[in-house]
């Protein structure tokens, strides 16, 4: 009860401190250095294999397999998701964060190549 008598008393230094704490508030945030498109890292990869004509099942058997197989043994992958479709597979490969994307690229075309 003492700190609101003490704070009701003296209004207007709660006031005045209150309105520094937001200028310096709003100060410190203009202040603070931001890029308009900043570097962003995205560790995904996208394989796409059209082979018009087939099943979803066939596209599956014949084609995801076959990727999935290759893909799986690359190194940082952290997850692989893919989905058949008619004339269509798309794999999603999720690598970790701290890897280097130019690298990982070529090692999933490389495992590409090896599953033609």
């Amino acid at each position: 009860m003492k700190a609101t008598d003490l704070a009701i008393d003296r209004s207007k230094t709660v006031f005045a401190l209150m309105l520094m704490v937001v200028i310096l508030g709003v100060s410190s945030y203009i202040g603070l250095p931001r890029e308009s498109t900043p570097d962003v890292k995205i560790p995904f990869v996208y394989v796409a294999a059209p082979y018009f004509g087939t099943s979803p099942a066939d596209m599956e058997n014949l084609v995801a397999r076959k990727l999935e197989k290759q893909l799986k043994g690359i190194p940082d992958l952290e997850r692989m998701t893919s989905a058949s479709s008619e004339g269509f597979v798309g794999i999603l490969l999720e690598f970790t964060t701290d890897v280097e994307m130019s690298d990982a690229l070529q090692k999933v075309r490389d495992a590409v190549e090896m599953a033609k």
